[in-house]
């Protein structure tokens, strides 16, 4: 089986990266958004982004779950 292919003929999709920031008391401080075909990390913004509960993602710093959870108390 082929994994999923991107609109690029023979590129698989690249996923969305979730970094978390920790801050000294451990906790999530905020979440930095890197997007296929970006230059780098930004930090996220509930203005402008959206979570993709759909497409690829992968989460780096913390758990998938805290992130998650981080993500949905800061999406306006």
């Amino acid at each position: 089986m082929k994994p999923l292919q991107s609109s690029k003929v023979g590129m698989p999709e690249s996923p969305i990266v979730y970094v978390a920031e920790i801050g000294e008391s451990g906790a999530i401080q905020w979440v930095w958004v890197h997007r296929p075909g970006s230059k780098g990390s930004r930090p996220f913004d509930p203005v402008r982004d959206r979570v993709d509960a759909v497409g690829p993602v992968k989460f780096s710093g913390a758990s998938p779950d805290a992130i998650k959870v981080w993500l949905s108390t800061h999406v306006s």
